[in-house]
């Protein structure tokens, strides 16, 4: 109960496919400094119920935005039985709202963004190695977290393809391919399968670990001043 109220707050719902907090402020003590460990990383399940988007706006939007606020018994029904089954290949989602924009920040740069860690990825062979473990790893838990049913149920729709082993982190096919910053650095701190070779994630960890220190280096020599 605790857990739900504090990833509301984090994210204004509760996705309908959670399965569990998979991570909490104690693994990044450097960055969030709490006195209680707090939700940063939600473990999802590989399916999902999304409302469909009926908007007049063509922007490509499939779905739309999940209202938020009560709703009465038979309207929460009458939303089940509108909402539409699709797969959802990102296992793990990062909550917390700084970490959240530490990255969104890193992504926004010119220094350290998906396209630079690419080609950093590209340049290191032991690197590119070691996300090949994570990437099949992070195919394999997923696939193996489907239940019985809804795994024939993925082949009677022809969406295997979708949650196959061989989609990895958030569903990239390429290991050497960054959809996501955020997703990479959900899964290193997971501690889920292959979360120890996810090295994007970990030079992510490191690189906002040290803006962190950066700032409150810079704090003291004000303060000192």
């Amino acid at each position: 109960q605790i857990d739900e109220h504090a990833l509301i707050r984090q994210l204004g719902f509760l996705p309908g496919n959670a399965v569990c907090v998979a991570a909490r402020s104690d693994r990044v003590p450097d960055i969030l400094k709490t006195s209680d460990p707090v939700p940063i990383v939600l473990k999802l399940y590989p399916l999902a119920l999304r409302e469909p988007y009926a908007g007049g706006r063509k922007d490509g939007r499939k779905f739309k935005s999940r209202k938020r606020g009560p709703t009465t018994e038979q309207q929460a029904d009458d939303e089940k039985k509108s909402m539409l089954l699709e797969p959802f290949p990102t296992l793990y989602w990062l909550t917390h709202p700084l970490l959240k924009t530490l990255v969104s920040k890193l992504e926004l740069g010119k220094d350290f963004n998906s396209k630079v860690l690419e080609q950093r990825l590209l340049r290191d062979a032991e690197a590119l190695e070691s996300m090949n473990k994570a990437h099949s790893e992070y195919g394999i838990e997923r696939k193996d977290l489907l239940t019985p049913a809804d795994a024939i149920m993925l082949e009677s729709k022809g969406w295997t393809d979708s949650l196959g082993v061989a989609r990895g982190v958030a569903g990239i096919r390429r290991p050497h391919s960054i959809k996501c910053l955020h997703a990479h650095l959900a899964h290193h701190l997971s501690g889920g399968r292959g979360s120890e070779y996810n090295i994007v994630g970990k030079w992510v960890l490191e690189e906002i670990e040290r803006i962190v220190r950066d700032k409150e280096s810079e704090k003291k020599t004000e303060t000192a001043g």
